[in-house]
């Protein structure tokens, strides 16, 4: 079990890297990583099957269910992702893997309206509109859970939610991805003339070697010559 949930840890992580590398905010990142938490049933797996369960390890797999991290499916015989995610990965010369359904996922999702665009075909195919509201919140909103909603109603349109569990997930991911509260750094433990970042404390960062709090300066005389 333990060996399981590190697998899953760092399948979770090698998504949020890829994603991060892609230039979306942490709300955005959330709302996605939410949904595939559920999708995958908390492996974040990109050879994740659909298992009548629910549980990622579980044996008994769907036929003709869903695939990966967004579970990609050609519903009810008609063509869909699983489709059109095969073409996608024919066009751009890609191997299957987190990153290049991640990749799909976006270019899908941010292609242009221009016909023009060598991802327009798979945002029509969603409905552009589906498309372009989903580009909406993942480029301007930082609420992680309408963000997590927008994708769940246009990009998966599962038949069974689970919006709750997708916001709840989608919620944790951003609290992780927050900076962290910085009150308890200590600023005479920082210097002005540090290397790297200076983290903000709200206070004066003195200058190394410094004897005295640098509110203090103003208060020492001048000497007299």
């Amino acid at each position: 079990k333990e060996t399981g949930r590190q697998e899953y840890k760092n399948n979770k992580t090698r998504v949020i890297t890829h994603l991060k590398s892609r230039g979306l905010s942490n709300a955005a990142i959330a709302g996605i990583v939410g949904n595939i938490d559920v999708e995958t049933g908390g492996s974040f797996d990109y050879t994740q099957k659909q298992t009548k369960s629910g549980n990622p390890r579980s044996s008994d797999i769907v036929k003709g269910g869903g695939y990966g991290l967004f579970q990609f499916d050609d519903p009810k015989n008609k063509t869909g992702h699983e489709t059109w995610y095969k073409e996608y990965l024919k066009q751009t010369d890609k191997e299957d893997s987190t990153e290049s359904q991640l990749d799909y996922f976006l270019d899908m999702i941010m292609a242009g309206e221009d016909s023009k665009d060598p991802f327009y075909k798979y945002s029509s195919n969603m409905g552009a509109g589906n498309a372009g509201v989903i580009k909406a919140y993942l480029q301007t909103n930082q609420n992680p859970r309408q963000i997590s909603d927008a994708i769940t109603d246009r990009f998966e349109k599962a038949s069974i939610k689970h919006s709750d569990r997708r916001r709840e997930a989608a919620e944790t991911v951003f609290a992780e991805l927050k900076p962290s509260d910085r009150m308890d750094v200590d600023p005479n433990a920082q210097y002005i003339n540090q290397s790297g970042n200076i983290l903000d404390t709200g206070k004066n960062i003195p200058m190394k070697d410094e004897k005295f709090p640098m509110e203090r300066v103003q208060d020492i005389p001048e000497e007299k010559s």
